[in-house]
């Protein structure tokens, strides 16, 4: 391109860069406008802009409309180097543009002190180009699609419809992925979704092509999250997706161990009861919640929920979390060692990190009413097993029932399987989040990630 130009073109052109980069919302790379400058001066693009929802839409279109469009705006590009660089330098010049670089790429921000003239189809494209990197735009022109690999599709059962993913890009899907298969599934994919497979630093370097990591999952503990900000790499989680399910299953443990419906179940149908010359049986105590006192370790959406239905059961309500007290909060706070000598039930609805590792060990069960019971629906690791087992074999808690588990699958020599009277213990294969309508929350929510990260947007985004 030509740089002898009047001064409105001048000042035309970059207005239309200015913006472009104020609707684009971060930092534009050079190579990046050097695209954009030959789109704003290419009259079949900026004739059709307004009539498009989507960047690559709009190339569709320009291509039906002119064979050679492809290669033109790539010869062009080329030659607009000198151009864009004098524009840029008149921005520069007149406080309008932040010049940075990043990843040895120059890039520009917008001066928000900056005013320049509005331009309705300029400002569009910016819209249409925000989040695509140069690499994205030259994709883009080659009809290549985003590669979006999801490892651990049976996580969420087989029942969940992905179909929809589609939409997003070019989709593999896995059912299941191995911890050394990782690598091998995930090469060149821009977007991997995964649940528990563990995204190390290792793995990371192995993926040049990575950008995001989806979890079908709140907790993120399996992926190296600072090696991933590092490297420039998203991480994007869904929380709330299971908040009904959890407190449901938080309720069904509990009320199994205060009312004991299976031994009464078992009862019945073993034929005992009709031998029996009494109407009634009461050989397993049944207790009130409206009697009991329930302590509620970490007060997130669940927490509070579950708080809130015990309290409309009559129980009263008092909770422990290790970040302290929350403000304005309507439950009493009890500090831990409190919460263990007067809670009747306690239920754990907290992350897992370094406080609360085995948060429920030998003293805290030693700690604990000798009819007190323990309910896990968080992380597994929280409560030491071989602790629980023992603390049960010793009477030294009345019951527990854990949905979650140290190690997932539970191993076939786990201490739990030790227990000796296998009513105090209920166990789960970790199902609190498994309501079918909890299941295609997540999978939304998940779609949700990625469609926005391909926007330019954040959204879950853990860091």
């Amino acid at each position: 391109m030509n740089i002898q130009m009047n001064k409105n073109q001048e000042d035309f052109l970059i207005d239309s860069l200015l913006n472009f980069t104020k609707a684009y919302h971060k930092s534009v790379g050079m190579d990046l406008y050097q695209c954009v400058l030959t789109f704003l001066n290419t009259p079949l693009v900026m004739n059709n802009v307004l009539r498009f929802k989507t960047l690559s839409q709009l190339v569709g279109y320009c291509i039906s409309q002119n064979p050679d469009f492809v290669s033109d705006i790539k010869e062009r590009a080329e030659e607009s180097k000198s151009l864009i660089t004098h524009l840029l330098g008149i921005a520069l010049v007149r406080q309008c543009l932040i010049f940075d670089i990043n990843e040895q790429v120059v890039t520009a921000l917008l001066n928000d002190d900056c005013h320049f003239n509005y331009d309705r189809k300029s400002y569009y494209l910016g819209n249409l180009f925000k989040g695509i990197t140069y690499r994205d735009f030259l994709n883009i022109l080659s009809g290549k699609k985003h590669k979006i690999v999801v490892l651990q599709k049976d996580s969420v059962g087989k029942d969940i419809d992905f179909s929809f993913f589609e939409a997003l890009g070019d989709i593999t899907y896995y059912n299941q992925t191995e911890e050394n298969e990782i690598i091998k599934h995930s090469l060149g994919a821009e977007v991997i979704v995964t649940n528990k497979n563990h995204i190390t630093s290792e793995i990371i370097d192995q993926l040049p092509d990575l950008r995001l990591i989806c979890l079908l999952a709140t907790g993120y503990n399996n992926i190296d999250i600072e090696y991933a900000k590092a490297k420039g790499i998203k991480v994007a989680n869904v929380s709330g997706y299971s908040t009904d399910s959890v407190v449901q299953e938080t309720f069904a443990l509990a009320l199994e161990l205060i009312e004991h419906i299976h031994q009464y179940d078992q009862y019945v149908k073993q034929g005992s009861y009709s031998l029996s010359d009494s109407f009634s049986f009461f050989e397993y105590p049944i207790k009130e919640l409206s009697e009991l006192v329930w302590g509620i370790v970490g007060l997130g959406a669940i927490g509070r929920k579950t708080a809130s239905i015990a309290q409309s059961f009559g129980a009263h309500v008092q909770y422990y979390s290790v970040h302290g007290p929350h403000n304005n909060e309507s439950y009493p706070y009890v500090d831990f060692k409190t919460l263990l000598e007067t809670s009747d039930i306690i239920s754990i609805h907290a992350p897992l990190n370094d406080k609360t590792y085995h948060m429920f060990n030998k003293s805290a069960f030693h700690q604990m009413k000798d009819s007190a019971y323990l309910i896990n629906v968080a992380r597994g690791p929280i409560v030491d097993e071989q602790a629980l087992s023992d603390a049960l074999n010793n009477h030294e808690i009345a019951g527990a029932g854990l949905d979650v588990f140290e190690k997932e699958p539970l191993p076939s020599d786990s201490p739990l399987f030790m227990v000796n009277n296998k009513d105090q213990l209920i166990m789960a294969p970790h199902i609190g989040w498994g309501s079918k309508s909890a299941r295609e929350r997540l999978v939304k929510e998940v779609y949700l990630n990625i469609e926005a990260f391909f926007k330019g947007e954040e959204r879950n985004i853990v860091q």
